[in-house]
């Protein structure tokens, strides 16, 4: 059995891109470039092996199999929205040791 390797930038991709319903709204409210998220979407379909959006020009429309994706993938983007929440906040409040996690999460 295949095991996937994808990541969490590619899951808050994907999402967001499900949720704006562009590229362009995603990356805007991402603050990425949107040639880094179409490539964060093209890496993370070829990890699954099958197209999240059905493409025509500009316009993108979640597939059967992203929409099923999405009902899971929607939680795992909040929790981690929730995590840089958290990291943030200790971070300000002396736990230095959580500074890390911010940095990484921030790069992804």
């Amino acid at each position: 059995m295949k095991t996937l390797q994808y990541s969490f930038a590619q899951i808050e991709a994907f999402a967001t891109i499900a949720e704006t319903g562009s590229l362009s709204r995603a990356a805007i409210r991402l603050g990425k470039d949107r040639t880094t998220l179409r490539d964060l979407l093209d890496y993370l379909e070829d990890a699954l092996g099958y197209r999240l959006f059905s493409r025509a020009g500009r316009s993108l429309t979640l597939t059967r199999r992203g929409r099923a994706a999405f009902s899971p993938g929607a939680p795992v983007v909040a929790s981690g929205a929730g995590f840089r929440i958290f990291c943030a906040n200790a971070a300000a409040n002396g736990l230095a040791g959580i500074t890390p996690c911010v940095r990484s999460l921030r790069a992804a």
